[in-house]
């Protein structure tokens, strides 16, 4: 455990600016606080001095300060670069060096490239490489390919491999062909299989079954199955059928459901009922 005045005596022999150091110690830094070392911060800088990772990016990844292991960081930094991956990348998604593994990512780089994804592709989305597994990434992949997923899509989405579960994957996607959802709408939203639960999924289309809520305005808006969670968007249609507001009014706006709160959208609605928002003006524009 380090202290805040340990932490800016660190910052400060490490050539942050005062203002830096107060936006550091201003920031809900818990974690660092709780997890970090002063002489493993001290050696995790050191690392990214060498490498030339700038202060700006660290300030605003303090995670690679408090979960980072300067051996693994520069084990992980020596594998990007044998990839060519640039420096300015990973500044771009500093995450990779406090939750990567270099064995890991060694492993992840070579599943990647038997399954042609370009460096280019990876670049865009290094968090691939920060949470993935290789065997569960290769699990994945035979799930896609079984259902035909386009490799193109895989590439639009590698969250999909990040965040995914192959077997949840294969649940999910039979629950999507139980209920018509064709393979072209699912590669629009390859996030339904990063995100989604099989289980929650089957009760949020029961729930937008009961109110109604037609499969083509499902198809235009999957992120409800992503995102969304079947109490809530059950309790969310009570209070936008307490104020009046309409099936097909909630219909062009799904998102309403998927990341909407009840409570707060309650709150909200009576907000804008004190200020003389009329029914009409809400419904015209949901979000």
């Amino acid at each position: 455990m380090i202290t805040k005045i340990e932490l800016a005596k660190i910052l400060k022999k490490h050539n942050f600016t005062e203002e830096a150091i107060q936006r550091i110690l201003n920031k809900r830094i818990k974690q660092l606080l709780a997890q970090g070392k002063a002489d493993e911060i001290e050696k995790i800088f050191k690392v990214l001095d060498d490498h030339k990772i700038n202060k700006g990016t660290i300030e605003n990844c303090l995670t690679v300060l408090a979960l980072g292991k300067a051996d693994e960081i520069e084990r992980i930094l020596k594998v990007l670069d044998a990839y060519k991956i640039s420096k300015e990348t990973i500044e771009n998604c500093l995450s990779v060096l406090a939750f990567g593994k270099a064995d890991e990512i060694e492993k992840i780089f070579k599943v990647l490239d038997d399954h042609k994804i370009n460096k280019e592709t990876i670049e865009n989305c290094l968090y691939v490489l920060a949470r993935g597994k290789a065997n569960e990434i290769e699990r994945i992949f035979k799930v896609l390919d079984d259902h035909k997923i386009n490799k193109e899509t895989i590439e639009n989405c590698l969250t999909v491999l990040a965040r995914g579960k192959a077997d949840e994957i294969e649940r999910i996607l039979k629950v999507l062909d139980g209920h018509k959802i064709s393979k072209e709408t699912i590669e629009n939203c390859l996030s339904v299989l990063a995100f989604g639960k099989a289980d929650e999924i089957k009760r949020i289309f029961k729930v937008l079954d009961d109110h109604k809520i037609r499969k083509e305005t499902i198809e235009n808006c999957l992120s409800v199955l992503a995102q969304g969670k079947a109490d809530e968007i059950e309790r969310i249609f009570k209070v936008l059928d307490d104020y009046k507001i309409s099936n097909g009014t909630i219909e062009n706006c799904l998102t309403v459901l998927a990341q909407g709160k009840a409570d707060e959208i309650e709150r909200i609605l009576k907000v804008l009922e004190d200020y003389k928002i009329s029914k009409e003006t809400i419904e015209n524009c949901l979000s």
